[in-house]
Parts: C-alpha cells; structure tokens; sequence
C-alpha cells in the first residue's frame, strides 16, 4: 500500500501530537481520577499512534495483531533477561561512586508500599506505553532503510524529542528534570543502541525491550539513589557509562545489525511490503 511508505513519518507526527496534547490537558486542573486516565493516555501515545496508523491508516488489520505477538516472544535465552536489568546495574555503579567519593549515606525515604505502587505505575505507562510504538513499530521500518546503528541513533533522538513537555513544567518529574537535557539525549541515544541490540538479538521481543525501560524508569523510584535534584555527579557517571556500553556492543557485535547471528534467527530487516 503507499501509505506505507509515509508510515514511520505518520506514526512519529501522531505519537508528538497525542502527547503534547494530552500533557496540555493534564495541565488543566483535572479531578485525581481523569488526570490518572489522561496521564496513563500519555504514556501510551506510542503505542496508540502504532496501531492508529496500522489500522486506519495502511489498513492492515493483521500487521496490529503481529505487532501486539512482540509482547509475547519470552521464549528466549536468560542472557536477555538479565541485559534488561542492565539499567539497574548502571543505576548501581553510578550512585554508587558517587556515595563513595562523596561521603553520602544512602537512604530509603519512603515505604514499601510506596515503592510498590511506583514498581506498579512505571509498569502501566513507559514501559508498557511506549515499546510497541518505538521499537515494535519505528524501529523494524527504519531498520528496513538505514540498518541498525543509525535506525537506533535517530530513534534515540525521536524518542529524546518526544520527553521534552516534562521539562518546562514546574514540578513534573523533578529527578528527571534534573538531568541537563543534552545528558539526557546522549543517554537516550546510547540506550537506544543497546535497545536494539536486544530486540535484534530476541527476534524481535518487544516484551524484553518492555522489561528495560521498566527497570530504566523503576530506579529513579529505589533508595539507592539521591534525593531530588539528582547530583551532577552521577548524571554525568552514568551518561559516560552508557556511551561506554553502546560503543562496546558496536564494535563487537557491529553498527550494521548489532547482532552476529544471521538475519533468519534475529528481528534485523523485518519484511516491510511497500507496494
């Protein structure tokens, strides 16, 4: 169908606007309820946006069904379940040279329940809200094109861009807000390359790509990490380090697949008919 050739592009403008939108509704002094809703309707706005341009705009009822099977590819080798704890590993290393060389104790400010209920809304919005849209959707089209190492840089980019709302307002977020932007950038980049590698490397598991931007959220939540405002210190450890470990998977496993394994066992150039 043409209108495939113009997906990617519909899906990006779509996943923008339904965002930008919903975050200006939120800003409107909603009753506790629909702002929950509103704000879950953000979150998801990727994923939205993916089968909206599946279904009305290709008109391909089947592709939405094979897109929603990405969540159900857990048969896969444990080495992938433990790349997606990566970002708790950085989390760690990254505070945790802090702590040390700053002489601060770490501290567990809140309760159990109150870790629960975070563990429950960063499984509810980003990490189930986002990855059908970015690396279910975007990511196979643009593989399809310019391979994997630049697929994964301009996705970083796209999906930076698509954070920016949380920034100018007051009080939203304020670890995040915290991060200079350009750091955020960069890790979003570096976190995109090794995003794709696991997707790459799981034929295609958006359920593992789920799981890392779930322990990816879920940290700035645990008690290893510094109150509000987030030093520059660690901000700056774990940007370098996330470079670090993106650079490690280009050079061995090679930017133009991120996987040594041949094209028949990976999720690298999925069929894409544009007719």
């Amino acid at each position: 169908m043409s209108s495939e050739k113009h997906s990617l592009m519909y899906f990006i403008v779509l996943s923008y606007l339904l965002h930008f939108v919903l975050l200006k509704v939120m800003m409107s002094r909603l009753p506790p309820f629909s702002f929950f809703i509103v704000y879950i309707l953000a979150a998801w706005s990727p994923n939205i946006s993916a089968i909206i341009v599946l279904g009305l705009v290709i008109r391909d009822g089947p592709s939405i069904r094979k897109l929603l099977e990405g969540w159900a590819k857990w048969r896969i080798s444990v080495t992938w379940y433990l790349a997606a704890l990566l970002p708790l590993a950085v989390g760690i290393v990254s505070t945790g040279i802090y702590y040390l060389t700053s002489g601060t104790a770490p501290s567990f400010p809140v309760s159990a329940l109150t870790y629960l209920m975070g563990l429950l809304m960063c499984t509810i919005t980003g990490a189930t809200g986002e990855e059908l849209g970015w690396r279910g959707f975007a990511l196979p089209r643009m593989q399809s094109k310019i391979g994997a190492l630049s697929s994964s840089i301009l996705l970083g980019l796209i999906w930076a861009g698509w954070h920016i709302p949380y920034w100018p307002i007051p009080g939203w977020f304020p670890k995040m807000q915290s991060i200079p932007f350009l750091a955020f950038t960069l890790q979003s980049i570096a976190k995109s390359v090794i995003m794709t590698w696991t997707y790459n490397n799981t034929k295609g598991s958006v359920l593992i790509a789920s799981l890392f931007h779930l322990v990816l959220n879920y940290s700035l939540f645990l008690g290893i990490l510094p109150s509000s405002p987030l030093p520059v210190e660690p901000i700056l450890i774990s940007t370098i380090t996330w470079i670090g470990f993106a650079v490690m998977v280009v050079i061995v496993f090679g930017s133009t697949k991120l996987s040594r394994k041949p094209n028949s066992v990976t999720a690298f150039r999925m069929v894409v008919n544009e007719n």
